[in-house]
């Protein structure tokens, strides 16, 4: 918590409106901040129950009164579509989540951009260009559901005056229709190559080593492309066609954190095998070395 946060007005609002004792108050904010970094880094924390979010911070109390409070003295946010987001999240965060969200392709739920300072110069422009594609498409698809109404739901989430319902977590991204169709650099792939760490790393280094590459060869990028055939081999349903979709149109959006945990397992043991038992400890997300091919194009 920053310094003199305790003396703001809105403070000494949720400290009276809890009737709780300074130290209380920063105990309870620092561990909703703390809960949202770990699991709703864009500070979408509403995507969790009440219990949920009570379970999270230790909080054995009836939480929907406190959660009320902190609405109402702007520390967290009601939302449409998140139910409940951190407030000013963006501008409060640790530098850190912002290069995770940016790395992630992923904006924070209020829809503020995340900063690419933390980000490597190669892979800054590709990075800002989807973010701004996906921020306008934000913006466009709420102008075009501006009429409608948050869908009703049951539940025992907060009760805000503006909101009808708890909104329950929301899903991953539906799959486009119709089927994807396989081309160009992936005809060569099988489902088993997806599964295959090392068929799946020769892919993205000629993929990424053509002279019209399919995609940039970056760490971040084949953190990506693993965690992309993750998704694909979960769907089951043409797995290398959806890996393509997901891969040559950039929708790293409809990757989720379990799927892209699993893909630093398998990049952590692909190090591994290359390197020997004993690199970097085994410990799993370190950056890989970047692997540079010459440029081919015998796919």
């Amino acid at each position: 918590m920053k310094r003199g946060t305790e003396s703001k007005v809105k403070f000494k609002k949720l400290e009276r409106a809890l009737r709780l004792e300074t130290w209380q108050v920063k105990g309870l904010l620092q561990s909703i901040w703390d809960f949202a970094v770990v699991n709703a880094p864009a500070g979408d924390i509403g995507r969790y129950s009440d219990d949920e979010i009570a379970i999270g911070i230790g909080y054995s109390g009836d939480i929907g009164p406190l959660l009320r409070a902190m609405v109402d003295t702007e520390w967290i946010d009601d939302h449409p579509a998140h139910r409940l987001i951190i407030h000013h999240w963006a501008e409060h965060c640790e530098e850190s989540i912002h290069a995770q969200l940016a790395r992630r392709r992923m904006l924070f739920a209020d829809g503020s951009i995340p900063k690419l300072t933390k980000l490597q110069k190669g892979e800054r422009q590709s990075t800002e260009r989807a973010l701004k594609k996906l921020a306008d498409d934000q913006r466009q698809t709420a102008a075009d559901s501006g009429s409608q109404k948050p869908p009703e739901c049951a539940g025992g989430g907060i009760r805000h005056p503006t909101l009808t319902c708890a909104l329950p977590k929301p899903a991953p991204k539906p799959l486009p229709k119709p089927a994807r169709q396989v081309a160009g650099v992936f005809e060569s792939l099988t489902e088993a190559d997806l599964a295959d760490n090392a068929k799946l790393t020769d892919w993205f280094d000629r993929a990424s080593g053509r002279r019209k590459p399919v995609i940039e060869n970056t760490d971040t990028n084949r953190l990506h492309v693993f965690a992309a055939a993750e998704r694909a081999i979960e769907e089951g349903n043409e797995p290398v066609g959806l890996f393509a979709w997901i891969v040559a149109g950039e929708k790293w959006d409809y990757i989720t954190q379990s799927q892209e945990d699993k893909a630093r397992l398998r990049l952590a043991e692909v190090r591994r095998q290359r390197d020997g038992p004993e690199a970097n400890g085994g410990v799993v997300g370190v950056k890989l070395k970047t692997v540079t091919t010459k440029p081919r194009d015998d796919f």
